[in-house]
């Protein structure tokens, strides 16, 4: 009898104190892992949506070029303004197809508004913080007189 006693102990596996080892062991682990992450996760979208926004301007640029050619600045001025909201939709279509992105996405461009000199359509001008600008998932990227953007959270999304 003492022998079989013996073999079902020896075969029993694993006690509860050591399952609760490990698990508070893998408890540590997702402690420290998840938040780093999650930060890797932000700051590959936060990457990818100032790649966007550059994308957005260079394509908003190349129709400035392209209205510059046909004289159809859609203003009173000579200035080339491209507006999501106001400028002709063959125009505003043509920066979301230059840029490769989706009207469609929630989470992609929402608005955008570049103002081009009235010497030849290339150079942005940095006047105002009105221009120059990609909203993108609720945080707008303005363009800086420098060249880099500056990002702020939107209060409430644009339509």
């Amino acid at each position: 009898m003492n022998i079989t006693r013996h073999r079902i102990r020896k075969q029993g596996g694993f006690t509860l104190v050591e399952l609760i080892v490990v698990l508070v062991i893998l408890a540590v682990l997702a402690a420290i892992l998840v938040p780093t992450l999650i930060g890797y996760i932000d700051q590959a979208n936060s990457s990818k949506n100032y790649a966007t926004a550059q994308t957005v301007r260079e394509a908003a640029r190349a129709v400035a070029d392209e209205m510059y050619a046909n004289k159809d600045t859609g203003s009173k001025t000579d200035n080339y303004c491209i507006y999501m909201r106001q400028s002709k939709k063959q125009y505003v279509d043509e920066v979301f197809e230059l840029a490769g992105v989706s009207r469609d996405d929630p989470h992609g461009v929402q608005d955008f508004k570049f103002l081009y000199s009235n010497s030849d359509g290339s150079d942005v001008i940095h006047a105002a913080q009105a221009y120059n600008y990609v909203v993108i998932d609720g945080t707008r990227y303005t363009l800086k007189s420098d060249g880099t953007w500056s990002t702020r959270e939107e209060s409430s999304p644009r339509p």
